[in-house]
């Protein structure tokens, strides 16, 4: 007897695979309970963490039953699969998912990112770009972002934006800009205040000979950080746009990333080879980081390029 592959997918809509087919859990709090158990798989979860993951704000006086009632619910969806692979458990101080040879994308991500940072060169992104290709939109779409929950989901979001920022910095040392030109513009329009993306595509296009386009993408970046922010670019993208209307040596060669141009004391001469660095958007302190804490105070700006649906399609009872 063939053993059945139970799959749990939470890069992208929240889904389970048994051999290859979807096993549907229906309504959004089964969901947000199945995210909050597969955040820590084979682990019990404290019911007052898991009644704050499906009610972060006001939980009902019902809510100890409400949540037996949505894990009901879950194991009845789970029962397909295999009960060797996927068992959900319960006691009087919480929940346990255990998922035992079961898949989780969360895990194959994570691991493939580590092992490329063992990597270099066209193996390394190979590890970047199957890691990347397990994503299917953001983390657990179309469930609430509220709560500790939701800023876990966040958090996966963010080590995806890494990851597409590091292969970026890859391919732009191994030469492989016509790849990044889609997956860069992309990456601005879903993150139109993260400016390592607006520097890495307006390098690209520069790099591709499209010196317009250059420019006209910092234009664009400069619109997007004065109508969300009230507030001039960062200063890599301001000292680009400067190199790129120089027609800067130091831009033309292979370098993981771009840093800013050289200061006027004469501390770095304006034909230095540009730092092997991805300092836009993390690294050590910079204008950028302050940016970033004041658009934390405002709401989500908005796409760059065409609007995301709501894709929920749950029930919210």
């Amino acid at each position: 007897m063939t053993t059945a592959t139970t799959e749990f997918k939470l890069l992208g809509r929240i889904t389970v695979l048994l051999d290859g087919r979807p096993v549907p859990v229906p309504g959004v709090k089964p969901n947000q309970l199945l995210a909050a158990l597969l955040l820590s798989p084979d682990r019990q979860v404290s019911t007052a963490r898991l009644t704050e993951a499906l009610w972060p704000h006001q939980p009902p006086k019902s809510a100890p039953e409400n949540l037996r009632t949505h894990a009901a619910i879950l194991r009845r969806a789970l029962t397909g699969c295999d009960r060797k692979w996927a068992v959900l458990h319960n006691s009087r101080t919480g929940y346990r998912l255990d998922t035992f040879a079961a898949v989780l994308d969360v895990d194959t991500f994570r691991h493939l990112t580590t092992v490329a940072r063992t990597q270099v060169g066209e193996r390394r992104a190979a590890s970047l770009t199957h890691a990347l290709g397990l994503w299917r939109g953001t983390a657990g779409e179309g469930l609430p972002r509220d709560g500790w929950l939701g800023n876990a989901l966040r958090v996966l979001d963010e080590q995806r934006w890494e990851a597409l920022g590091d292969r970026a910095d890859l391919w732009l040392t191994l030469g492989r800009h016509s790849e990044l030109v889609a997956d860069l513009m992309g990456a601005v329009a879903d993150n139109p205040l993260r400016e390592r993306f607006w520097s890495q595509l307006m390098l690209v296009q520069y790099r591709s000979g499209n010196v317009g386009d250059a420019l006209d993408t910092y234009r664009r970046a400069r619109g997007v950080f004065a109508d969300e922010l009230g507030i001039e670019p960062p200063d890599e993208l301001i000292c680009l746009q400067q190199d790129i209307l120089r027609r800067n040596p130091r831009l033309t060669g292979a370098r993981q990333s771009w840093s800013p141009a050289p200061s006027r004391d004469g501390s770095q001469p304006d034909d230095a080879p540009l730092a092997v660095t991805a300092s836009a958007g993390r690294g050590a302190p910079h204008r950028g980081q302050a940016w970033r804490a004041a658009a934390e105070a405002r709401p989500r700006p908005r796409r760059a390029a065409l609007g995301r649906r709501d894709a929920s399609g749950l029930s919210q009872r």
